[in-house]
C-alpha cells in the first residue's frame, strides 16, 4: 500500500503545481488508508486527503458505509485525484456515485 502511495505522491509532485496543491483533494478508498498516507508518503503536504468509504466489520461481506461526496468536496477544490482506481464492484459504484455527487455541486 505505501508503494502505491509513494507513486501517487511522485505523480502529484511532478504534475501538480505548488499553487494548486492546496486546492487538490486526493481520495483514498478507505479512511484507514488516509491515516497511513498522512504518516508516510503524504506527511506534511498541502494536498487535502480524503476517503470514499468507512471500513466496517461487515466489509468482507460487501457492507460498507458510503460517504456522501457532496459533503466531502469543498467549493475551493479544483482538482480531484482518486487513488488506486482498480476494478472492484464496491469501489466502482462508490466512484460513480462520487462523480455524480461532485457534478451536482
Amino acid at each position: 500500500m505505501t508503494e502505491s502511495m509513494q507513486l501517487i505522491r511522485e505523480f502529484c509532485d511532478r504534475f501538480i503545481t505548488p499553487e494548486k496543491a492546496t486546492r487538490t483533494r486526493i481520495f483514498f478508498p478507505e479512511a484507514n488508508e488516509v491515516k497511513v498516507a498522512r504518516k508516510s508518503a503524504f506527511e506534511g503536504v498541502s494536498f487535502k486527503l480524503d476517503y470514499m468509504t468507512k471500513p466496517s466489520f461487515f466489509q468482507d461481506f460487501g457492507f460498507v458505509s458510503k460517504v456522501k461526496m457532496s459533503d466531502r468536496v469543498k467549493p475551493e477544490d479544483e482538482l480531484f485525484l482518486v487513488a488506486y482506481p482498480y476494478f472492484n464492484v464496491d469501489g466502482s459504484s462508490v466512484r460513480s456515485l462520487s462523480y455524480s455527487g461532485i457534478q451536482g455541486l
